[in-house]
């Protein structure tokens, strides 16, 4: 298409949610939404962009049954010499809501298509970059030896709990390497994109009255170790 209209702001927070929820896909292919949402990024010139994610999304009420509609969301990120920039629901670094964040929230940047079987009744363009160079053309990462080590550790460390009553399952579906943007160091104006290991998975926390999982989508990222 030559032109992209917005017709309803959608926004799908998927971090969390109802896993007996019936989503109801269009009547559209999914393979065929994804070949929609390609041409509608290339359409409005995002030539570095690549699809890094996807999801059933939800919207709508729920009706009879717990069932809902849903569209197709593609989540679309930059590519620097053919990296994907990672794809998580983390969607601010230094969030506002956070009372420890000592600097300015910043989202991460990305791009959300949905496609309906009318076609692709929303774009949301998040917190664009502008790219100022490559600080360096040899980057390398740790041994995935390694990095399994400091995951290890580091997974106990940040959600280990005090609570007697408390409990937090955690498995693991994907580690990913790619690039993630990090504040530069005394300048919280610039990034860095850097390699980085992400693992995907879901969290579940229960205690004597109740249990909620996070990432089901699977774009809830765990830890990040670079």
């Amino acid at each position: 298409p030559s032109q992209i209209k917005a017709t309803k702001a959608y926004y799908i927070a998927c971090m969390d949610g109802d896993t007996t929820q019936t989503v109801v896909p269009p009547a559209i292919r999914k393979e065929e939404a994804l070949q929609v949402a390609n041409q509608t990024i290339k359409a409005m010139g995002y030539s570095d962009f690549s699809c890094a994610g996807s999801r059933l999304a939800p919207i709508g009420d729920v009706r009879e049954g717990n069932v809902v509609d849903g569209v197709y969301e593609f989540i679309f990120t930059r590519t620097v010499k053919g990296v994907n920039t990672t794809f998580t629901n983390d969607v601010f670094a230094a969030s506002s809501d956070d009372p420890n964040s000592m600097t300015r929230p910043w989202g991460y940047e990305h791009i959300r298509v949905f496609i309906n079987d009318a076609g692709v009744p929303c774009v949301l363009i998040n917190n664009p970059y502008q790219l100022e160079g490559i600080v360096s053309e040899k980057t390398t990462v740790l041994p995935f030896s390694d990095i399994t080590k400091v995951f290890e550790h580091m997974i106990q460390t940040k959600y280990f709990t005090i609570e007697s009553d408390e409990k937090t399952d955690i498995h693991i579906g994907r580690v990913e390497l790619g690039l993630c943007r990090i504040f530069e160091k005394d300048n919280s104006s610039y990034g860095l994109l850097v390699p980085a290991w992400d693992f995907m998975g879901t969290l579940t926390e229960k205690n004597s009255s109740s249990s909620l999982t996070y990432g089901i989508d699977g774009y809830h990222c765990l830890l990040t170790i670079n």
